[in-house]
């Protein structure tokens, strides 16, 4: 099959989905007026959508407490590589956002800062180098100033796989 053809196919489906989703919701909405029969079927047309958001809440709680689970088994049993923070190359872009936020009554424009920082390091492992690449969406300045006061952090690397790592960057929080 084709992609393209997946794709607007996905799509459709989507807004299927969610007209469906609507229908339940308008249908369940007309019936607190004291139908019974249709906050019934109301709530027989959002219960599917209901039933998975609930497994998807689960399984993203179940991904976190893995990854978070996986840190700390890096942190205990994986090895310790020191990391200088002061002469790191931090690629930036910075810029202001609109956004907009419309109402009945008025039409509010606001502006955000989005903030870019791409660090890309050659980190010395072993006799190798491990490469490691980050984002961080915060103030530059202030990311230079918490790198110069911090010096230095650890890379935490798996003893069997190099590519399993983790930089402590919790300082940053």
């Amino acid at each position: 099959m084709d992609i393209n053809l997946r794709e607007k196919l996905n799509g459709i489906f989507g807004y299927f989905l969610a007209g469906i989703f609507f229908l339940g919701f308008i249908i369940l909405y007309v019936g607190l007026d004291g139908n019974l029969l249709l906050v019934g079927i109301g709530t027989l047309i959002l219960l599917p959508f209901i039933i998975w958001f609930l497994i998807l809440n689960i399984k993203e709680k179940k991904i976190d407490t893995e990854k978070k689970a996986e840190i700390q088994k890096l942190k205990k049993y994986g090895e310790k590589v020191i990391v200088n923070l002061e002469n790191i190359k931090i690629d930036s872009n910075s810029w202001k956002q609109e956004v907009r936020k419309t109402s009945r009554y008025e039409d509010k424009v606001s502006y955000v800062d989005i903030n870019y920082n791409l660090i890309e390091m050659k980190i010395p492992y072993r006799s190798e180098f491990i490469n490691y690449s980050l984002h961080i969406d915060m103030e530059t300045t202030k990311l230079k100033i918490h790198f110069a006061i911090k010096r230095e952090t650890i890379l935490y690397v798996d003893l069997k796989d190099k590519n399993k790592n983790y930089l402590d960057l919790e300082f940053l929080n």
